[in-house]
């Protein structure tokens, strides 16, 4: 049996280090607590009528947030998600 000359995750050089993972910022809708959008972490919210009704509510991991939030995001720059 072969074995690789270096583990899985990558050569040498590689090992050790963790590509940073996306993390996504969570505004929710004071008027409806419901609905949050998501940015990605440190953009400024989309060009909404009513930017004072949404407050920052946390930072959160790609790993945690369902796939088409991650692909609304990476298509629209935004994504909302209904909080319920």
């Amino acid at each position: 049996m072969a074995v690789a000359p270096w583990p899985m995750n990558g050569p040498p050089e590689k090992q050790g280090s963790i590509d940073p993972m996306e993390e996504y910022d969570l505004y929710i809708n004071v008027k409806k607590p419901a609905i949050g959008i998501y940015v990605r972490k440190g953009a400024q919210l989309p060009d909404l009528a009513d930017k004072g009704d949404w407050v920052f509510d946390g930072t959160s991991a790609q790993d945690l947030l369902p796939p088409r939030v991650i692909e609304g995001v990476k298509a629209d720059g935004h994504a909302f998600r209904d909080m319920d």
